[in-house]
């Protein structure tokens, strides 16, 4: 569980991900797909119990041991990541199908998200309380000289903020001196985060996330 803390907090999914569900299920029967599946959702709850089921696995199929333990790893990121952004089970398939995943795999990974989505969240809450900080408030002010002896010397603007994060019920403030190129950074990562909103699947996502309150 504990090698998946740091996932748990990106939920981000790579291209790694999609290749290797791409490549994989394409070397393996479909029968089996759905066993893959569970062993990808034992491997979040307990990673440590599945490593002698995938030897076995990889000596009766003929592969590398490495690649069906890659192929799990990227069953469970696909997992967590319709959990952390709660997607409903047709909301995973449609991911799925535009990243090009074998239907028959699509259809095995959509029936155990369907009924394990609660050990998912469950394993998600469990994660932000072990160690990830949520955003409470900003508070800033603008520090500027006004005056200068020197024609010289260019008056340039500082932008001080606190910042306040909740973690396990307690407050942390951490101090941040932002000068000008800082802080159009940080304009310019909000914009591009807003444009991304306005895509069809966030505005899909949305939409999903209002219906279940």
């Amino acid at each position: 569980y504990n090698e998946y803390k740091s996932y748990l907090r990106m939920l981000i999914l790579s291209d790694n991900d999609r290749t290797v569900l791409q490549d994989v299920a394409q070397k393996l029967p479909s029968v089996v797909h759905g066993d893959f599946c569970r062993l990808a959702l034992q491997n979040i709850t307990s990673p440590k119990s599945t490593v002698k089921t995938v030897n076995s696995a990889a000596l009766k199929l003929d592969i590398e041991p490495a690649v069906l333990s890659g192929f799990i790893t990227s069953i469970s990121h696909y997992l967590i990541y319709a959990a952390g952004k709660k997607m409903t089970p047709e909301d995973l398939a449609g991911t799925l199908d535009s990243h090009s995943i074998s239907s028959d795999l699509v259809e095995s990974m959509c029936q155990i998200y369907r009924d394990n989505c609660s050990v998912l969240v469950d394993c998600l809450a469990k994660a932000n309380v072990a160690g990830h900080n949520t955003y409470k408030s900003i508070e800033w002010r603008i520090e500027c000289q006004v005056a200068s002896r020197s024609l010289r010397n260019v008056v340039m603007p500082n932008v001080f903020t606190r910042w306040t994060t909740m973690n396990k019920g307690e407050s942390h403030e951490t101090y941040l001196n932002c000068n000008v190129n800082t802080l159009q950074h940080i304009t310019n990562e909000l914009k591009h985060a807003q444009s991304e909103m306005n895509t069809l699947h966030s505005r899909k996502m949305i939409r999903n996330l209002n219906r279940l309150g």
